[in-house]
C-alpha cells in the first residue's frame, strides 16, 4: 500500500511536463480578403471555433462567426486601423490577434494573446507549491501510520 502513493506520485510528476503540450497561434493570410488561421503547437487547425472580429477602437464586433475545418476565418476590413480577431473553441483555447489595416492591406499583425501555451510565472509557482504540499502530506500520513 504504502508504494502505491510514490507510484502514484511519480505518475503525477512525470506528466507535469506535457501539461502544456498543445498552445495556440495564428498567421494572417491575405488574398483579397484578409484572414486569420488559428492553430495548435502541433499544427492542428482550430477547427469550427469562435470568431469575433473588432474594428479599430470598437468594443462591439462588426462579425461573428466559426473558423472553417482548416481553423480559417477571412473578413474584408471597410476601414483602415487596428483589427482585433478572437478566435476560441468551447475547450478554453484560442488566441487574439490584432491586423494593422492601411488602405485595405495589411500592415502589420502581432499575435497578443495565446492560450494553451508556456504557463506563466505564477502557474509554475503555484504548480511547484502544490507539489511540495503534496509530498509534504503524504509524508505526514505514513509517518502518522507508523505511530
Amino acid at each position: 500500500m504504502k508504494y502505491h502513493a510514490s507510484i502514484a506520485t511519480l505518475c503525477l510528476i512525470s506528466g507535469i511536463g506535457s501539461l502544456h503540450a498543445h498552445g495556440t497561434h495564428s498567421e494572417i493570410i491575405s488574398d483579397g480578403l484578409i484572414g486569420v488561421r488559428a492553430f495548435f503547437q502541433d499544427g492542428t487547425p482550430i477547427a469550427h471555433a469562435e470568431a469575433t472580429i473588432f474594428p479599430p477602437a470598437a468594443q462591439t464586433p462588426s462579425h461573428k462567426t466559426v473558423t472553417d475545418s482548416n481553423g480559417v476565418v477571412c473578413f474584408r476590413p471597410d476601414n483602415p486601423g487596428t483589427w482585433t480577431v478572437r478566435i476560441s473553441n468551447n475547450k478554453g483555447h484560442g488566441v487574439r490577434i490584432k491586423v494593422d489595416v492601411k488602405d485595405h492591406q495589411i500592415a502589420q499583425g502581432v499575435d497578443t494573446d495565446r492560450h494553451g501555451g508556456r504557463p506563466t510565472y505564477i502557474q509554475m509557482v503555484i504548480t511547484g507549491l502544490a507539489v511540495i504540499w503534496g509530498f509534504v502530506g503524504t509524508a505526514l500520513y505514513f509517518r502518522q501510520r507508523k505511530s
